[in-house]
């Protein structure tokens, strides 16, 4: 922040950099995570059909054949990668699903942020955006 006369504070190039970078990672970050949850819950699947287990025949000591299922290894690992991706999955549609609904309001607020010069400003922008998200739930 520089101070101008007045002790008004005035946003650095800096700062706009990074709220652009911080709206583009509230966007795009739910994105990759859905990606990476629905490859997860793929590999999960994968792993669980790899590590069904399965039949083998053994002799008993008098010599009868028995066939038994044997477990494979990985299903544990496979279960926890098929619940990691399901929940990523889950979180992320829910976020995309939220910015979607409130696309206007996340819109509004950007452009709101990027004209601020003070930290009045931002927080008169900040209000307004928690206003109109509360107004849009009906609280």
């Amino acid at each position: 922040m520089v101070r101008e006369p007045g002790n008004v504070p005035v946003k650095e190039d800096g700062d706009r950099a990074e709220q652009r970078v911080s709206m583009v990672s509230v966007f795009v970050l739910p994105a990759i995570m859905l990606a990476v949850g629905i490859l997860l819950v793929y590999l999960g699947a994968r792993g669980l059909k790899a590590s069904r287990p399965q039949p083998q025949e053994l002799m008993t000591p008098d010599g009868v054949p028995v066939v038994v299922n044997v477990a494979q290894p990985g299903r544990t690992k496979a279960v926890v990668v098929l619940i990691v991706g399901i929940a990523a999955t889950t979180i992320a549609s829910l976020l995309l699903i939220a910015i979607v609904a409130f696309w206007n309001e996340f819109s509004d607020f950007s452009t709101c942020t990027e004209s601020a010069n003070t930290t009045q400003g931002q927080q008169s922008c900040t209000d307004q955006f928690e206003t109109s998200v509360k107004d849009r739930l009906g609280q």
